[in-house]
C-alpha cells in the first residue's frame, strides 16, 4: 500500500536516508517524503542532500515536499504548539489525497521537543507507523558531518545539485548510507487515541473557553469523566463559581484548533 513518510529535520540528515535504506532493504520505500524544516542554513543544506541522495540511489519515485518553518529552531513552547498545529492539519491533508493509505513518522531528526512534540501528535492523528534510528556511533557520524559540512553547502548552492553530488558520490554516500550494522532502526509502540476522543475534548476546552458557566451548568453539556480529569491535570480553575481555562488547557486547544 502507498505510504507517505513524515520527518523532522535537524542537523543530522542521515537519520532520513538512513532509514529510506531501511525502508528500501524491506521493499518498503515510501511514495511521499515530507520534510519539516526551520529556516536554519545547514538544515536547508542537508534537506537538499536528502534529496540528491534519493536521486541517485533509488529507481522508485519518491516525491519530496518541503514544509518550511519560519523559525531558525524550535527551542521554545510558542514554536512547539505551531509545529504540533500543523503537522495535525498535515497529516488529515495528506491523509484525504489518493493513493496514499498509510502515514509513518520518524521520530529522530530535529530537537528533542521536535521529537516529543511529533510523537503526541503521531498518537491523536492515527499515525500508522512511527520509526526512531539509533546509532551505534554518533560521534562517528557527527565528526563526518562536520568535517564536510562546507562541501554539503556547496552542494545546496549549486546550479547543478545532481552533477556534483555524482562528482563527490563517494562522501556523499558514505554519509548518508553507512554500513547497516552502524545503526538501528526501531518502531515506536504508538497507543491510538480514538478520533471521537479528540473531538470530545476539544469541544469541552472550547466549551469552558467561551461559555463561562459553572461546574453543575457544564456537566449538563460534557462528559462527566473528561471534566473531572482534566480538572486534576490542571487545564482549567474555577474562579468565582465559573470555569476559567488555565494556561495549558488554551495551549492543548490552539493545538486541537480553537
Amino acid at each position: 500500500m502507498p505510504y507517505a513518510l513524515i520527518c523532522t529535520l535537524g542537523k543530522s540528515p542521515p537519520v532520513v536516508t538512513e532509514v529510506l535504506d531501511y525502508l528500501n532493504r524491506a521493499r518498503q520505500l515510501p511514495r511521499e517524503l515530507h520534510l519539516i524544516v526551520s529556516s536554519d542554513e545547514k538544515v536547508l543544506a542537508g534537506k537538499i542532500l536528502i534529496e540528491q541522495a534519493i536521486k541517485q540511489r533509488y529507481r522508485f519515485p519518491i516525491k519530496v515536499y518541503e514544509h518550511k518553518l519560519k523559525e531558525e529552531d524550535v527551542v521554545n513552547k510558542k514554536v512547539i504548539i505551531k509545529l504540533m498545529k500543523y503537522l495535525i492539519k498535515l497529516v488529515e491533508e495528506i491523509r484525504g489525497r489518493q493513493p496514499i493509505g498509510e502515514i509513518y513518522a520518524l521520530l529522530s531528526g530535529g530537537r528533542k521537543t521536535e521529537i516529543v512534540g511529533f510523537y503526541s501528535v503521531a498518537q491523536i492523528a492515527g499515525i500508522n507507523i512511527a520509526l526512531h534510528v539509533h546509532s551505534y556511533s554518533v560521534e562517528a557520524i557527527n565528526e563526518k558531518l562536520e568535517r564536510h559540512w562546507e562541501l554539503i553547502k556547496e552542494l545546496a548552492k549549486a546550479d547543478r545539485p545532481e552533477k556534483f553530488y555524482s562528482e563527490n558520490k563517494k562522501i556523499f554516500d558514505e554519509i548518508c548510507f553507512p554500513d547497516p550494522s552502524t545503526y538501528e532502526v526501531i518502531e515506536v509502540p504508538l497507543i491510538p487515541i480514538p478520533k471521537t476522543y479528540v473531538i470530545k475534548l476539544r469541544q469541552t476546552l472550547l466549551e469552558i473557553k467561551k461559555s463561562n458557566k459553572s461546574w453543575n451548568e457544564i456537566l449538563k453539556i460534557v462528559d462527566a469523566d473528561l471534566l473531572e480529569q482534566l480538572k486534576k491535570l490542571g487545564y482549567f480553575e474555577e474562579i468565582d463559581g465559573k470555569l476559567k481555562l488555565k494556561e495549558r488547557g488554551v495551549e492543548i486547544l490552539e493545538i486541537l484548533g480553537d
